[in-house]
């Protein structure tokens, strides 16, 4: 289960970028898109990986810190960089709530 939910992390970062991209097609010197852009290529490209090598192994807390930190990325380095309310704020939120529960059941696996 632990795994199924990374990859529904990795599936909602990946629609996000997407969306991402989309509104940079119509602002493309859009500084806090970009930055925003930067978080969540790390995130389908570095951490969702990451999580995934390990969910299986003795370092699986490790695949559960990273889950704890996506909230943190699309938060505080997203989200602040339009004063708090961008116009992906809805699919922050859905990456935020599925990360918390693949975090969730990460700390199940003991």
């Amino acid at each position: 289960m632990a795994d199924v939910m990374i990859d529904v992390v990795g599936l909602r970062a990946t629609t996000t970028l997407n969306k991402i991209n989309e509104l940079l097609g119509k602002t493309p010197g859009d500084q806090s898109l970009q930055g925003c852009k930067t978080e969540y290529t790390m995130l389908v490209g570095s951490f969702v990986p990451a999580a995934k090598s390990v969910i299986y192994t003795s370092k699986h807390q490790d695949a559960g810190k990273l889950m704890h930190d996506i909230p943190d990325a699309v938060g505080r380095l997203c989200e602040d960089k339009f004063g708090g309310s961008s116009p992906i704020t809805d699919f922050n939120s859905g990456v935020t709530i599925v990360a918390g529960i693949a975090e969730a059941i990460i700390g199940q696996l003991g």
